[in-house]
Parts: C-alpha cells; structure tokens; sequence
C-alpha cells in the first residue's frame, strides 16, 4: 500500500513587522544607544514597534560593526565609550553603502525566515521543556539568530510566554535540569 503523502503548511516569520529603516532612524538609534537610553524609550523616540528595533538591532549586530555592547543591554546606562572618529567613519561607510535606506536582513543568506508547521511545533515542544536557544538551533539545524526571529514571532502570535531562564531556559543539552545562580 503506498503512503499517502501529505503537504506542510510553510510560514514566513515575522512578516508583519517593517524591516525599512531611513539612514537618519538608523543614526538616530545609535546615537541614543551610545548615550545609554533603554530600548523601549528609544523605541518611543523612534514611533517603532520593539520587535522591529530588535530585528534591526540583529542585523546590526551580525553584519555590521556599528552595534556596541552595553554592560547591561537593553536597560538604561551610563554613556559607552567609543572611538568617535572609528565610530564616525564606519557609520559613514555604512551610510554610502546605504544611501537609500536599510532594510533589515535584505539580502542575507545567513538568515531564513521560512518555517513548516512541522518545524514550530518542534521548536514550542522544546521552548517549553526549557532547552536553550542553542541546543534549539543544533537540534532544528538553524542558526541562532534565525531562532531568536522564531521566537519573536511565536511571542507575538501569543504560541510561546515567557519562560524561566529566558532564552538559556533551564535544561542543558542532555536535558538535565540547570541551577542559574540569582543575578
């Protein structure tokens, strides 16, 4: 008897949010980010969805150097310290390679943003059980950061909450139990 082949349902992640940044949005956002404001006040300044900052934020992050590393992330801060005229010229060069806007992820082959059903289903069952981003990633065979849009984009759709242990969860790879010491 042959096995009646069934089709999955294939989705676009995060397809609601706006990937288009203006180089004055972008200048903007690092300027504030550089002097310490919290991301939901620089997203208030910015008229933009937090999801959307995050997104750019990545990008960001894994193509470019212009992101710098806070001690305390998205939280309010003293100023970082940058070398102005590194800084400056990098933000040049990204402006001129950007003259007429930034789309977030446009054109990266590093990042997919299609899913089956299958595969969520896959990814919620192990959120839940409290793996961490990292065994998700190896186990669905995706990068890091393409989890991270997954789980904006569960959050969103309400699939997924807030867990215990954030995105470290509190399994370790072998599925045993972790203790996070109290930060």
């Amino acid at each position: 008897m042959a096995r009646k082949k069934t089709r999955s349902v294939i989705y676009t992640v995060l397809e609601d949010l706006n990937y288009d940044w203006s180089i004055k949005e972008i200048k903007l956002f690092l300027t504030l980010w550089i002097q310490g404001w919290s991301l939901k006040h620089i997203c208030q300044e910015l008229s933009r969805d937090q999801d959307e900052v995050a997104v750019m934020m990545m990008d960001l992050d894994v193509n470019t150097n212009l992101l710098r590393k806070r001690p305390y992330g998205h939280k309010v801060q003293s100023p970082i310290r940058v070398k102005k005229s590194k800084f400056e010229k990098e933000l040049q060069e990204f402006s001129k390679k950007h003259k007429n806007g930034f789309t977030a992820f446009l054109g990266c082959e590093k990042v997919n943003f299609i899913w089956d059903e299958r595969q969520f289903s896959y990814f919620e069952d192990l959120w839940n059980k409290g793996y961490p981003i990292q065994y998700i990633a190896r186990t669905l065979k995706r990068n890091t950061i393409e989890i991270a849009l997954l789980i904006l984009d569960r959050k969103r759709k309400g699939r997924i909450g807030l867990r215990r242990g954030g995105l470290f969860g509190w399994r370790n790879g072998e599925g045993e139990v972790m203790n996070h010491r109290a930060s």
